[in-house]
């Protein structure tokens, strides 16, 4: 797997779960 697509899959991912647990708009860290 190349650098590109592997950050690729990480934006997705992080996309996904920001849908799914409703997180949109508050700190990575809260």
């Amino acid at each position: 797997m190349t650098g590109t697509q592997h950050r690729t899959e990480m934006t997705v991912r992080f996309t996904i779960w920001e849908q799914i647990t409703g997180v949109t708009g508050r700190p990575a860290a809260a």
